[in-house]
């Protein structure tokens, strides 16, 4: 009986420390789980990005995946695609890229005043401020204008006009989230590389009446804007 009763308590033991073990093993996979990169503060290397601008009888769009990577060459060459403070800077500048999906020689800068979500944003545009202006200015000349890029929304007026270069109604469904440069501590991208955030999501579309010869806005123009930018800052 003694021997049984040994026996019996020798198993129970074993039963508890098994059970002790699995526990602890547990303890240390829900532990590893949490060095997940997924988990972390990690680069975000895969932000899809894109434009589509409609203007001039053709569709001008820019589409791409980012690799992280060095973001000021994404920014200051090729095709832009990106907010700065809220400047989303969009511009066809080499259609021998990769992103270059369709169009011509665009580029627009819409500067956003204090945007929200919602559908009553509004902003100032720079149209054509950089070299990827030429199809534009050709374009506007064709319908008679004189080649300045500047317009007023929505009807005809004269120039000086205080709400030339201005849109409203902008749709905002997203503001995205800023970046973080790689000595950021919410960052752990290598050196000189980036934490790329959330893209800032919109849309617009309206008529922009552009300059005629005699500085009049009298050249309409269908145009309708979409984006999802790289937010930088």
């Amino acid at each position: 009986m003694y021997v049984l009763g040994s026996i019996s308590y020798i198993w129970v033991k074993y039963i508890k420390m098994k059970k002790l073990l699995y526990f602890f093993l547990a303890l240390l996979i829900v532990a590893c789980s949490g060095d997940n990169p997924s988990d972390s503060n990690t680069s975000n290397n895969n932000v899809s990005y894109f434009f589509e601008i409609e203007f001039g009888g053709e569709t001008h769009r820019v589409e791409g995946v980012t690799d992280g990577g060095d973001l000021n060459s994404f920014i200051t060459l090729g095709n832009s695609c990106y907010s700065y403070q809220f400047q989303i800077n969009l511009a066809i500048k080499d259609p021998s890229l990769e992103n270059y999906i369709s169009g011509n020689y665009v580029s627009l800068n819409l500067i956003l005043d204090g945007p929200f979500v919602g559908n009553e944003n509004k902003a100032s545009v720079l149209v054509g401020f950089n070299n990827s202006s030429s199809y534009m200015k050709d374009y506007i000349q064709s319908l008679g204008g004189n080649g300045v890029l500047q317009f007023l929304e929505g009807n005809s007026g004269n120039y000086g006009d205080p709400q030339q270069g201005m849109i409203s109604n902008i749709s905002i469904t997203d503001l995205g989230t800023e970046s973080a440069l790689w000595s950021q501590p919410n960052c752990d991208a290598p050196v000189g590389y980036t934490c790329l955030g959330n893209t800032v999501k919109g849309s617009y579309s309206n008529v922009w009446y552009f300059l005629d010869e005699s500085f009049g806005f009298s050249i309409p123009v269908p145009i309708s804007i979409e984006f999802s930018a790289i937010k930088y800052l």
